[in-house]
């Protein structure tokens, strides 16, 4: 969990997962993402996770928001909207 948690807060490439440090291979990881993510498990970690944190007062998802970067397109690449 701790692997899938480091790759999705990175934005590292799943083959950059840390094998020794994590104990697991990076393609063993992702499956594990992939199932859990079918299967809902990893949704209700999640869950739990946010709750737990809310909880003792780590976290205050109401006010919370959604950060975005934006980066130029390379020259010669078509233009957003267009």
């Amino acid at each position: 969990m701790e692997a899938i948690l480091w790759v999705l807060e990175s934005g590292a490439r799943w083959e950059d997962i840390d094998k020794h440090k994590y104990g697991v291979s990076y393609q063993s990881c992702h499956r594990y993402f992939q199932e859990w993510t079918e299967s809902g498990v990893f949704e209700a970690a999640l869950t739990e996770l946010i709750r737990d944190a809310e909880d003792e007062g780590r976290l205050k998802l109401h006010e919370s928001f959604i950060d975005g970067s934006f980066v130029r397109a390379k020259k010669g690449a078509m233009r957003s909207g267009t």
